[in-house]
């Protein structure tokens, strides 16, 4: 009995662990997005959306993938899905995975809908960061020198001063 036999009447396995395909990508390599775009592969585009980059730029990519590997499986944009939740802040992810979803008459219509909330995701960063730097200097300046430094309201400042 051959080895793909054995495995084919496991429930576990079934047809999948047999059925794959390898893409070979040297990783040292800087794939440009145009390269990973004409690879039209999972790989290739796990690696489109790996690489460091803005929000704007990996809806973009998404964008990209929904519109032009149309070769990909429903099970390979099932994983690639997957990995967008596991790796990407909540609501990126969900404007992502949507846009995987979608016709691709709708996919070019969200990326540009999106822009508002890509926006408001790098507000929010900087005012963490400001928080984050007005908490380390708590215990060193007053409270006016901290709003002036770090461009939150006093009202914040005397909150976080409460909470430390």
């Amino acid at each position: 009995m051959g080895f793909k036999l054995n495995f084919k009447t496991e429930e576990k396995f079934d047809s999948g662990v047999l059925n794959f395909t390898y893409d070979i990508f040297d990783v040292n390599n800087g794939f440009t997005k145009e390269e990973l775009v004409n690879s039209n592969s999972v790989t290739a585009a796990i690696f489109l959306l790996d690489q460091k980059i803005t929000p704007q730029e990996f809806l973009e990519r998404v964008k990209a993938i929904a519109l032009f590997f149309d070769r990909l499986s429903n099970e390979e944009l099932k994983a690639i899905k997957q990995w967008i939740r596991n790796t990407t802040e909540e609501r990126l992810a969900i404007k992502a995975t949507e846009g995987l979803e979608a016709s691709k008459e709708e996919v070019i219509k969200m990326v540009a809908n999106n822009a508002f909330i890509i926006k408001e995701m790098e507000e929010n960063a900087e005012k963490r960061k400001a928080i984050e730097i007005a908490k380390n200097l708590l215990d060193i300046l007053d409270d006016e020198t901290i709003a002036a430094k770090t461009g939150l309201d006093i009202e914040e400042i005397k909150r976080l001063r409460k909470e430390s």
